[in-house]
């Protein structure tokens, strides 16, 4: 089932995100699996939403690359908030 992943890294910065991206998205693709993608600056820090096919790609990302990926020298620090649920409902334009 399709899986929505959110995570809220506190004081991060629009440059420690493009830096983070780089290490994670090595190639400026989307990963297998992952669907969507969008981030943005926020008062609390940089906040990203991705769409995966299933909870389990999501759960190899975040396993497989991203925490193997951290720290990422210039990139986002510390543990970010997650939100993450299976998506009940999504429409795309």
């Amino acid at each position: 089932m399709t899986y929505l992943m959110q995570h809220l890294w506190p004081g991060g910065t629009e440059a420690r995100y493009n830096e983070t991206i780089k290490a994670v998205h090595p190639d400026g693709a989307l990963p297998a699996g992952q669907t969507f993608h969008a981030a943005a600056v926020v008062d609390e820090g940089v906040i990203i939403t991705a769409i995966w096919n299933s909870k389990e790609v999501a759960d190899a990302f975040v396993s497989e690359v991203l925490i193997p990926a951290s720290p990422v020298e210039g990139g986002l620090e510390g543990e970010p908030q997650e939100r993450a649920g299976e998506v009940i409902h999504l429409e795309n334009a």
